[in-house]
């Protein structure tokens, strides 16, 4: 506040998912998802306050899921216009799942420079280890997929992997960066701080 300078601005562009992610999920099950949405003028009003007032270093369009509502996710991309025209950088975090089906959008959107990066949330290099934290099977493969597939489609963005230390998943983080490595030398790990409505114990200090 002091230097009035915003690090992150993370936006929600759908309150749907298809994952479980015990535990980790920060959106209380007792929310009303089917209320009407915030209007998507309102969403870019937001977007260039913080970039005139607070000095916005990073836009995220979010999810819960972000690929489950993909006309939101361009709009908003769209509307921020490339980045030779703004002070900040953006760009989407996503479980993978269905990204394959958009690798020609999210390509227009990169070549004109509304697209800067794409993280990709994986929390194990063992499958069943990440299948059982995301709470569906199957999840890692189409993640992994999702980050080696990308490197041929998005080859002006930068990819990067999004992971969740849990306190007992630190061998498959160790296996992940060694074979996802090859792909991307982007790693974000995040210790996993339950929300408070959720009965998952946080980790120790």
């Amino acid at each position: 506040r002091d230097e009035r300078r915003l690090s992150y601005l993370t936006i929600d562009v759908t309150a749907a998912c298809y994952l479980t992610c015990a535990g980790m999920c920060y959106y209380h099950p007792e929310i009303n998802k089917r209320k009407k949405p915030v209007p998507e003028e309102t969403i870019r009003a937001a977007i260039g306050e913080a970039e005139r007032q607070l000095d916005l270093q990073t836009l995220v369009v979010a999810g819960k899921e972000p690929f489950l509502n993909p006309r939101k996710l361009f709009a908003l991309l769209e509307s921020v216009g490339p980045a030779q025209d703004r002070t900040y950088t953006a760009g989407t975090i996503t479980n993978g799942r269905n990204i394959f089906r958009h690798w020609s959008e999210l390509r227009q959107l990169a070549q004109r420079g509304h697209l800067e990066f794409l993280d990709i949330s994986l929390d194990s290099g063992i499958a069943s280890q990440h299948d059982q934290m995301r709470g569906r099977a199957g999840t890692f493969e189409l993640a992994f997929g999702a980050l080696r597939d990308s490197r041929l489609h998005l080859d002006n963005v930068r990819v990067g992997v999004s992971s969740v230390f849990s306190g007992n998943n630190g061998d498959g983080l160790i296996a992940l960066w060694r074979t996802a490595s090859q792909w991307t030398r982007h790693f974000f790990v995040t210790p996993m701080q339950p929300p408070p409505f959720s009965l998952r114990p946080p980790l120790p200090a």
